[in-house]
């Protein structure tokens, strides 16, 4: 299924009425495992007997517990519950979002996982993690913290720093993280300078300031500063997942798509097969983007072959 732009919304507006027919939904309220606010969830149940339930864990933020209506509905038809919830500080979910880093939507994840084990009516169901791309390292990140899904699926998640995600993105995304008209090259010296003002962890005020000033030093007068300052940020510019991958034992299956842009397929591939890791099934879908959509697609319009792949291995694990 490949729908125009145009198409597209009406499309998702049908997908939501076909759900709400072929599903039943629980509302439930939350806390993460850290005792942070409380988030609100909501478990779509397929209208036969089930015995596996998926948490969609979204890309970059924030997001709502409507994500991902195209797989949803997909996996409902197979079977398969999907549970989805509001990212803190979004929805009816309580927080703040802007300060919150993968670490703390780890502690969302590991309280919703927590909500299942311990509940009556789902223990004794199988549980995963779906996570796109960020959405992937808050699912490791829950792992790497004793949360135990039974199966794990990531997409477009990187297999290395998110630093070296970034530096890449100089070269295949250059508008991104551009200062002005400098070339790729130059663009990675100054981040590669801004990342060591940032290591030195002054205080936020001094660190602002330190920042402008060698951006004044460049040149560069007029920039959003504040990007580097977020916690998140600085979570991006520190974390690896190499050593998570190369130690959990739990079923995953890794897919990246050819023409992913956000984080370059083969050298994600490399990084896989190096962790040496026999209970990573690691493919690269043939001709999609970020989250297996065709390019020119909206990013919920995951191809039919992707969807089938996933709900296959879903049921077999």
């Amino acid at each position: 299924m490949h729908l125009p732009f145009r198409s597209l919304l009406i499309f998702l507006l049908f997908s939501q009425v076909l759900m709400a027919q072929d599903s039943k939904s629980l509302v439930f309220n939350f806390s993460p495992a850290d005792e942070g606010p409380i988030l609100e969830a909501n478990l779509l149940e397929p209208s036969g007997p089930y015995q596996k339930i998926v948490i969609i864990i979204p890309d970059e933020g924030p997001d709502k517990r409507d994500t991902h209506p195209i797989l949803t509905s997909h996996l409902l038809k197979q079977g398969i519950a999907v549970c989805r919830y509001d990212d803190r500080g979004t929805g009816k979910s309580k927080g703040d979002f802007e300060e919150a880093t993968t670490y703390d939507h780890a502690e969302d994840l590991i309280g919703l996982s927590d909500f299942f084990r311990t509940s009556e009516s789902y223990a004794e169901m199988q549980l995963g993690f779906l996570g796109f791309g960020e959405g992937g390292l808050t699912a490791l990140i829950a792992v790497e913290n004793e949360a135990s899904p039974d199966f794990m699926v990531l997409i477009g998640t990187p297999a290395m720093s998110s630093e070296r995600i970034i530096f890449a993105q100089t070269e295949n995304m250059p508008q991104k993280w551009q200062f002005g008209n400098e070339a790729p090259r130059e663009t990675r010296s100054m981040l590669i300078d801004i990342h060591r003002i940032l290591r030195e962890d002054l205080p936020e005020k001094e660190t602002k300031k330190a920042v402008k000033n060698y951006l004044k030093e460049k040149g560069i007068k007029k920039y959003d500063y504040d990007k580097f300052l977020s916690p998140q940020y600085r979570f991006h510019i520190d974390y690896d997942p190499t050593e998570t991958l190369r130690f959990m034992k739990v079923n995953t299956l890794y897919l990246v798509g050819e023409k992913d842009a956000v984080i370059q397929a083969k050298q994600n591939d490399k990084r896989i097969w190096g962790t040496g890791n026999q209970s990573i099934e690691y493919e690269i879908v043939e001709n999609v983007a970020h989250n297996l959509q065709f390019e020119g697609h909206d990013k919920y319009d995951m191809a039919e072959k992707a969807m089938e792949r996933i709900s296959t291995w879903i049921l077999n694990n």
